[in-house]
């Protein structure tokens, strides 16, 4: 509860961003209603998209050298997105899918069609249920009347902490069932551990305070797994059952982790004594049940999802090389290297020696190596993301604390040390810096106050991409001349602009080595660090990011330069 509830406000719209709005494009009925009219035009312009099959959604980035000059009345198509990302979007990018997913159903007239499928429906109905049922409490207000949010964008930031509060109770579950199974297979001691080990794990403290299907689906995933423990101990069907539904709930809410829905045979494997064959098949009936009922667009309705099919197949990569990438992010970012080398060890100790422990560790391996199959064969390109393998993360926290406990005296207490001295930086990082970006301290906040006092207006502002909650500090736009870029070392001299300023995560080394031979470092803002504890890249978190601004070296003057300060005129 404690890291749960530690900076989960962080990276929420509010009044702190209304600071780059200009006083005429402050948020007031008639503002609202333009903002509004926009949004409407693009997801017009988004779901043609996806029923004639573009190969593209309509473009909101910036292709080549665009440029958007300063004193203007309202704000051209492309930075109007920004504005309203400004209003309605959290820092953490992915966090709006859920309500744009629920934004174009229709309940009272039984229309549940999701624009996207990227969540499960198991994931997606009951946190619109959850929403509405705090909306009937007046904690939250929950309208299809866009123009309500942009002009009061507190009112989205309440539903987005609703949202990771809806998390945070199966986080919270998840840490119960932990202690259970552990408890089960090892004793008291190592249902602790797992629980600890879970909750101070990188990957589970950054999502834990994100509006994702991961951490919920975790619950239900070991809900399930629980029920092949319990049912290796007693002859009752009633586990068999659960296995099934709890199995249904996770693949419902992450399609990656179909794999589970084979749970229930392993149950009946380890207990063919007592079980029959026709029970373990019902059980896994009821799984993929579960599943068909949560997504029947996607099951029935092929072409609802033929778009986002054919993107997803899209994504290549090398298998060989994602393996390896796929280490090194559980280990530097989403796990540390101590506790995921007791949990290898403690899964091929439950593997070598067997006992109750064997059935969930051949459940762990299973369903890790074939998700990585899956995600290698079909979408190579998210195959070595660590966020994609979240549930076999949660059930490798048990492991290492079964594998901890099972080591002599002296060998557990050094172990034991040598994974919460390694786990604490690196998670204490990130919550501070989930704090921090709630408050004044932000960097965003930051850097944003210092190009409003130290940039004169009218200058060249260079940015990568075109500003938005997770990618920009929120300073006046419209007193610059933007210039953004995804390369700019790639423009003619004459074009650079005068100060360019970026997230350190989203340059290039190209980029960053053409940067450091031709501007000077004004401004820099980083995140809070200890130790090795640091904020990674890897789609981790997107809270107090480093923010770096330069300013274009003045050149010794030289006869004949093409040589010039800012854009030449």
């Amino acid at each position: 509860m404690a890291s749960g509830l530690y900076g989960i406000r962080w990276g929420l719209p509010g009044q702190s961003r209304l600071a780059a709005f200009p006083e005429r494009l402050k948020p007031t009925p008639a503002v609202a209603r333009r903002f509004a009219e926009q949004w409407n035009r693009l997801y017009a312009r988004l779901r043609l998209s996806h029923r004639e099959l573009l190969r593209e959604e309509p473009v909101t980035y910036a292709e080549g050298l665009e440029e958007i000059k300063p004193h203007w009345d309202f704000p051209p198509a492309k930075l109007l997105d920004s504005y309203r990302a400004l209003l309605l979007q959290s820092e953490n990018p992915d966090e709006k899918k859920s309500f744009i997913i629920l934004s174009q159903m229709r309940p009272w007239k039984l229309q549940f069609k999701p624009l996207y499928f990227q969540y499960g429906g198991a994931f997606i109905y009951p946190l619109g249920a959850f929403l509405q049922a705090l909306s009937w409490a007046r904690a939250v207000v929950v309208t299809h009347d866009l123009g309500h949010y942009l002009e009061k964008p507190g009112d989205m930031g309440r539903l987005y902490l609703a949202g990771r509060l809806f998390i945070l109770l199966f986080q919270l579950g998840s840490l119960a069932i932990l202690f259970d199974i552990g408890r089960r297979l090892w004793g008291w001691p190592a249902g602790g551990l797992a629980a600890v080990f879970y909750s101070l794990c990188p990957l589970a403290v950054v999502n834990s305070h994100v509006l994702k299907p991961h951490p919920y689906a975790v619950f239900w995933s070991l809900l399930a797994l629980r029920a092949l423990v319990v049912g290796q101990e007693s002859s009752d069907k009633r586990p068999l059952w659960i296995c099934g539904l709890a199995a249904g709930m996770t693949a419902g809410s992450i399609f990656t982790m179909l794999p589970l829905l084979g749970l229930p045979a392993l149950l009946w494997w380890t207990r063919r004594d007592r079980l029959r064959f026709k029970d373990a098949l019902l059980a896994t009936g009821l799984g993929v049940a579960v599943f068909v009922a949560a997504n029947p667009y996607f099951i029935f309705v092929p072409s609802a999802s033929a778009w986002e099919r054919q993107y997803a197949t899209q994504m290549h990569g090398q298998p060989l090389l994602a393996a390896w990438s796929l280490l090194v992010s559980l280990a530097r970012d989403a796990m540390g290297p101590a506790l995921l080398a007791a949990s290898l060890a403690g899964l091929a100790v439950a593997l070598r020696r067997g006992g109750p422990a064997r059935a969930p560790a051949a459940a762990l391996a299973a369903v890790a190596m074939t998700t990585w199959a899956m995600l290698a064969l079909f979408f190579s390109g998210f195959a070595g993301l660590a966020r994609y393998y979240y549930v076999p993360v949660a059930w490798a926290c048990l492991f290492a604390a079964g594998g901890v406990t099972a080591l002599p005296r002296f060998l557990r207490i050094a172990a034991l040390a040598a994974v919460l001295l390694d786990l604490a930086p690196r998670s204490f990082a990130y919550l501070e810096n989930m704090r921090l970006d709630s408050s004044p301290s932000a960097t965003r906040l930051e850097a944003a106050a210092w190009i409003d006092a130290n940039i004169p207006a009218g200058a060249s502002i260079g940015l990568l991409r075109y500003p938005e909650p997770g990618h920009a500090p929120p300073f006046r736009y419209d007193r610059y001349d933007l210039l953004i870029d995804g390369r700019p070392e790639a423009l003619p001299a004459r074009l650079w602009p005068s100060t360019i300023a970026y997230e350190q995560r989203e340059v290039l080394p190209k980029t960053e080595a053409w940067l450091r031979s031709n501007y000077d470092l004004a401004a820099a803002f980083r995140p809070f660090q200890w130790g090795w504890g640091r904020m990674h890249v890897e789609g981790m978190c997107f809270a107090n990011p480093e923010l770096l601004i330069y300013r274009l070296k003045v050149p010794a003057p030289r006869t004949g330069s093409t040589f010039r300060r800012g854009r030449s005129r």
